[in-house]
């Protein structure tokens, strides 16, 4: 259940009805949508200042991986191998059990359409 009380906004001094769960700096309706379009801009802002970092830096960032996994080679091919074998059986089995959970459907698909195309070539055969 919701507590409501009767607040006075912390940024502007308006009353406003506010809920416990909203935590403890009531804002008033126009200041709340106010919050959420500046945090949205700076959300924004951020976002395009990371993306011209990455831009930036992206051939520094090309090269150290480079390098990195040069240096880790035998690593990351072990961890590769052991990783894909332990998953090979799991992933065959699921692919196993969606081919048979499906297979009639299909059946019934193909032969519908072979069934069509049969009376379709018969159709034209017969016109001629």
């Amino acid at each position: 259940m919701v507590n409501y009380i009767f607040a006075i906004c912390v940024q502007c001094g308006g009353a406003t009805i506010w809920e416990d769960e909203l935590g403890e700096k009531p804002l008033c309706v126009a200041c709340w949508d106010a919050e959420a379009e500046t945090e949205s801009e700076r959300l924004y802002e951020e976002l395009v200042r990371g993306r011209e970092y990455y831009l930036a830096h992206r051939e520094e960032n090309r090269v150290g991986c480079r390098k990195y996994r040069r240096t880790h080679r035998e690593e990351l091919n072990d961890y590769h191998c052991r990783y894909c074998g332990s998953r090979r059986e799991l992933i065959a089995l699921r692919q196993r059990d969606y081919y048979w959970s499906h297979h009639e459907a299909s059946l019934d698909r193909v032969r519908a359409y072979r069934k069509a195309r049969k009376r379709e070539l018969e159709k034209v055969a017969g016109d001629i």
